[in-house]
């Protein structure tokens, strides 16, 4: 039997799929190409804008004009399942913690079955770990140690979408870490929903610190890179570990949204650009060559462009390496949509293209700054004259001669 498989979004996402291809695999299903007949097309949904809502709809749709019958998995099919149950060919939604089994409810959808299996998360306070102890066709591995939130900004679903925070427990999480080393993953990114919160649900109480220490004892040659982390989860002990193990690597993405204060209290951010400027200067002097990174939003509702101006004026004076630039996307069921004074779609534009050209320019002055320093670059692909592409330890992209993907 045959199955396409479609993942939208986060890393943990990305995660969850690898572990329902394998899961498939395992009893004998084989992955089709994306777009090509299959028995199945699953596609794992995000919701996290209107735009990523509307390509998880339109590849349902593809998948079931391809043939087959189509099953929407996730954070899409968690909040909106009755909707993506009605478009044609939609034979199965499966929520956030019911798409991981989704190998063995498969026999029944074949069968026939309408499965709509979406359960409320608040009885979800346990985190189950993935079986993934590779990842075919990449050369990092990603190790999902924490889903949820609970953080509620208020332009966001995603507490609604996968719960609250619950952490991988510390042996799992080293023993899932020690499967793709051995795997021969080079790089494992560490991910959650929110990294940042691993271990505080815990008994006894760790932190993120504590989960380093713990993985590094690993012996092997690899390197660990972190994904985002707030900036009042950027603590002492992790830069600590950063500055003395060259196996993690010096690289942070430490989501700004707003350099405005009044911005920052209407998104239910919990942190001033004052505390963000000074965690962002303490980490860049403390950690050689460190690469920066941040998530910004254009045009949220009632940014005025003082208040834009102050975004433009904090990210010019900080030593960030590059940005992820996000217009605000309105999101049925958060708090942001009842807020009148709606910034115009056109002016949203032209603020998120000043954003990213001024990330451009970060980037590109980060690239000269490192100019004929010496770096470990993890081959990745290969360009077509023949040059390996892939990351400096500081996620700075490199051109490498006579290299292959998976060289480190």
């Amino acid at each position: 039997m045959r199955f396409t498989l479609s993942t939208l979004g986060c890393k943990v996402n990305q995660c969850e799929s690898a572990h329902i291809s394998l899961g498939l695999s395992s009893l004998g299903w084989t992955e089709a190409e994306k777009g090509s007949r299959a028995e199945v097309h699953l596609v794992n949904t995000c919701a996290v804008t209107s735009r990523a809502a509307y390509q998880s709809r339109q590849l349902l749709r593809r998948g079931v004009k391809a043939g087959g019958r189509a099953v929407a998995l996730g954070c899409y099919a968690q909040l909106e399942p009755d909707a993506l149950m009605e478009i044609p060919g939609v034979v199965a939604v499966l929520g956030s913690v019911e798409k991981l089994d989704i190998a063995e409810l498969l026999p029944g959808i074949l069968k026939g079955e309408e499965v709509l299996l979406v359960s409320g998360l608040e009885g979800a306070t346990t985190l189950r770990g993935l079986d993934v102890a590779r990842f075919p066709n990449r050369t990092r591995g990603f190790l999902k140690v924490q889903d949820g939130c609970d953080a509620f900004c208020t332009y966001c679903l995603v507490p609604h979408a996968r719960g609250g925070p619950r952490s991988l427990r510390l042996d799992e999480a080293r023993a899932g870490f020690e499967r793709l080393v051995a795997a021969g993953h080079p790089e494992v990114v560490l991910t959650g929903i929110h990294l940042g919160f691993w271990g505080r649900d815990l008994g006894p109480e760790f932190d993120l610190a504590r989960l380093l220490k713990e993985l590094l004892e690993t012996p092997g040659h690899y390197r660990i890179r972190l994904s985002s982390l707030e900036p009042t989860e950027v603590t002492d002990g992790l830069l600590s570990i950063m500055a003395r193990d060259e196996r993690l690597c010096p690289h942070l993405h430490i989501p700004l949204q707003s350099g405005s204060k009044e911005v920052l209290m209407r998104m239910g951010r919990w942190y001033s650009p004052d505390l963000y400027r000074n965690t962002v200067l303490e980490a860049a002097a403390r950690i050689p060559r460190l690469g920066l990174g941040a998530d910004v939003m254009a045009g949220f509702p009632g940014e005025g462009e003082g208040e834009f101006e102050e975004t433009l004026g904090l990210i010019e004076k900080l030593p960030l390496s590059y940005l992820h630039v996000f217009p605000y996307s309105p999101r049925p069921g958060t708090e942001a949509l009842s807020i009148q004074a709606r910034v115009p779609e056109g002016t949203i534009k032209s603020r998120a293209k000043a954003l990213r050209a001024l990330g451009d320019k970060k980037r590109a002055l980060f690239a000269k700054a490192h100019k004929g320093a010496g770096a470990t670059v993890l081959v990745e692909t290969k360009t077509k004259e023949g040059l390996g592409k892939g990351f400096a330890q500081n996620y700075l992209p490199v051109l490498v001669e006579k290299a292959e993907p998976g060289d480190l």
